[in-house]
């Protein structure tokens, strides 16, 4: 099968990072919540797309998760207050945010580097973002891309007067093979979970906790199916295809290398695709008592996630 790069229509913004031997790129929308559409890493044959996009990636409207690489601020999953979807409350008051947040749904502003190997996405507060989340803040990512791999270093800043509470997470939608007997379903997911939450009806709050399965796991099991498991600091994420082409990705804080405790799986039977998540807490968090960071006025927190990939020569 073959891996070719994912390719933008003419007149929406892009922004594209190369690495120092030319072969391997990123790409990201900034008006998309400064999404990526195409990651290019080594493969067993040259150069290898990793993400896959939804048909309708490209709407300028849709509220929907695009595919590619969206990265979730300053919340994961889905809010829910007494019955009340999208609804958290803070200091009394109700607030209403769309499930994953608003990242991911807002116009970035970029700069890239003089040579065009690194680019640094940033977000800062609006009048808009003021209405669902009361906090002054800067969301800052730089993507840098390498001959081996692609790194993006984060940083979050308090900017108002209260602690601010948030809790962010990647969503990458892997590329697989072809959903068919000898495609997705050979496809391995593997990562060394120690905790398995049970969702309620709406994944919203957890309300239980179960087994866990056996690593690795084809990603096609139901087993996966909206699975949310605790990992350890040292955490690496892998899925690996039929023909040995592995991709690697480690999250990450860096004052605090926990700061990532959470996985999320996620894909939809009938579509190429398999998302492995990293994520700062779990749904609903906002909702509940110490259940996501609180960073202190005037404060930043760090954090760093590496995408690489190996594979067997030919």
């Amino acid at each position: 099968m073959t891996y070719a790069p994912n390719l933008a229509p003419e007149g929406i913004e892009t922004v594209t990072i190369v690495s120092p031997n030319g072969l391997n790129s990123a790409s990201f929308v900034p008006k998309f919540g400064g999404s990526g559409y195409s990651i290019v890493l080594p493969g067993p044959d040259g150069p290898r797309e990793t993400m896959y996009l939804h048909d309708f990636f490209w709407d300028e409207d849709t509220p929907r998760t695009r595919g590619g690489w969206p990265f979730l601020f300053p919340i994961c999953g889905r809010l829910e207050r007494d019955g009340s979807p999208n609804t958290y409350l803070y200091r009394g008051r109700r607030y209403e945010m769309p499930s994953h947040g608003f990242g991911m749904r807002m116009p970035w502003a970029h700069e890239v580097n003089a040579d065009k190997t690194e680019v640094r996405l940033t977000l800062r507060d609006t009048q808009e973002t003021f209405v669902q989340y009361p906090f002054s803040f800067e969301v800052v990512l730089t993507y840098t891309m390498t001959d081996e791999k692609m790194t993006c270093h984060q940083s979050f800043t308090n900017k108002g007067p209260f602690p601010m509470p948030f809790y962010a997470g990647f969503h990458p939608y892997f590329v697989t093979p072809p959903v068919g007997p000898e495609g997705k379903e050979q496809t391995l997911v593997m990562h060394e979970p120690y905790r398995r939450y049970v969702y309620n009806e709406s994944l919203t709050d957890l309300v239980a906790e179960d087994e866990l399965p056996a690593f690795p796991q084809p990603c096609h099991s139901p087993l996966l199916k909206e699975l949310l498991s605790r990992v350890l600091p040292s955490n690496e994420l892998t899925i690996q295809d039929p023909e040995d082409w592995t991709i690697h990705m480690t999250a990450k804080g860096i004052e605090d290398p926990d700061l990532y405790k959470y996985v999320q799986h996620y894909t939809m039977e009938d579509k190429a695709f398999f998302c492995v998540e990293p994520w700062m807490s779990h749904p609903n968090a906002l909702n509940a008592v110490d259940a996501c960071p609180l960073l202190p006025p005037d404060e930043t927190i760090t954090a760093q996630l590496e995408l690489w990939t190996t594979f067997m020569e030919s």
